[in-house]
């Protein structure tokens, strides 16, 4: 960190690229479009004219430990596995149906990743707030900044340049969420350096689909370098979907969802999955990733009026200590996994660049 206390953390000054700010004004113009529903010939000669911007070297500070280093003396955010139970209820008060409905169609219609094969990662399109940011539009956006001041906590940031990346993911209960690292995909683009959030957060909003599983195991942060490495595993952390249920990790951790672990999976398929009307048999989550002193290079705000509910009049806070939290517990694998024994292996074969 950048305590007055410690040495400052070294700038590296990465090859000369082309910004990825570009691409993600371009897709902020893609949201306007559909929105208005027509074309202008003149934006298209301004899109021309940014992809032919001239390179420029980007300098980013980073710790001993690969993130972007936090400003003063305050305590870090909490980078251990942490689960609340019921964060949402605790929240949003009251019954379930009182909201579960209405933050599930927003999560649909903010819903951008598309089904990819077995074992890639949709990234899809991902959206910012920042930390400034005092009025949020959505109820969505609020959510988000109430789960962005829940684990920065009392650390020192500097508010401009931090804040959440959101998405949702609304997938058939039998799908997989494949084993990824959440980086600053436009930064590893541009310049091939590979960047983390501090904390990367679940939601669920359902109680079907795979587990989350997150592996504490880290990657190397620059492109060519990871091909041959192994990554060591020392601990792996299992999270099964349940309404209102909120977890956090490490965002330097390999994570997925493989539905091979999936309940519904293992009793014959999601066609015997719970749920109700429109939302039957479908895995609700929603994602966000606290970044801190960085904002990613390709993340756009939601500018889509009238796609989802307008953030309420009273800004959504838990009360005085906060919302409940599992106490996470520990166990060992026993058994050998032959003949006999309890233990049933699994495996995956991981292919792509991420690996």
């Amino acid at each position: 960190r950048n305590c007055p206390l410690l040495p400052p953390c070294p700038t590296l000054r990465l090859a000369p690229h082309r910004p990825s700010m570009e691409r993600a004004k371009k897709r902020q113009k893609v949201q306007a479009a559909a929105v208005n529903e027509e074309e202008d010939e003149e934006e298209g000669e301004e899109e021309e004219d940014e992809g032919e911007e001239s390179e420029e070297e980007l300098e980013i500070s980073i710790d001993e430990d690969g993130r972007t280093p936090l400003h003063g003396c305050g305590p870090p955010p909490e980078y251990r596995f942490r689960s609340f139970p019921k964060l949402l209820q605790d929240l949003l008060g009251g019954g379930e149906a009182s909201w579960l409905d209405d933050l599930r169609k927003d999560c649909e219609a903010a819903f951008t990743a598309r089904a990819a094969k077995k074992g890639e990662y949709s990234a899809g399109e991902t959206f910012w707030v920042g930390a400034d940011v005092e009025e949020p539009a959505t109820v969505l956006e609020q959510l988000a900044l109430a789960i962005f001041r829940l684990h920065a906590g009392l650390c020192t940031f500097d508010r401009a340049t931090s804040g959440v990346e959101w998405w949702t993911q609304v997938i058939d209960a039998d799908d997989d969420i494949g084993w990824h690292w959440d980086r600053d995909y436009g930064l590893e683009a541009d310049a091939g350096f590979r960047l983390h959030p501090h904390v990367a957060t679940v939601t669920y909003l359902s109680d079907l689909g795979a587990p989350t599983l997150m592996l504490e195991g880290t990657e190397e942060p620059e492109e060519g370098n990871a091909a041959t490495k192994p990554i060591g595993v020392p601990v792996a952390h299992w999270s099964a979907p349940s309404i209102g249920k909120h977890v956090s990790f490490d965002g330097r951790w390999l994570h997925g969802a493989p539905a091979d672990l999936a309940p519904e999976v293992a009793q014959g398929g999601a066609s015997a999955a719970k749920g109700e009307g429109a939302f039957a048999g479908k895995r609700f989550t929603f994602l966000v990733n606290i970044w801190l002193n960085h904002r990613p290079r390709s993340v756009v705000p939601w500018t889509l009026k009238g796609r989802l509910r307008a953030a309420g009049d009273r800004p959504l806070a838990w009360t005085a200590g906060g919302p409940s939290e599992d106490e996470v517990k520990r166990v060992k694998a026993l058994g050998s996994g032959e003949a006999g024994d309890e233990l049933r292996r699994f495996s995956w074969e991981l292919e792509g660049e991420d690996e």
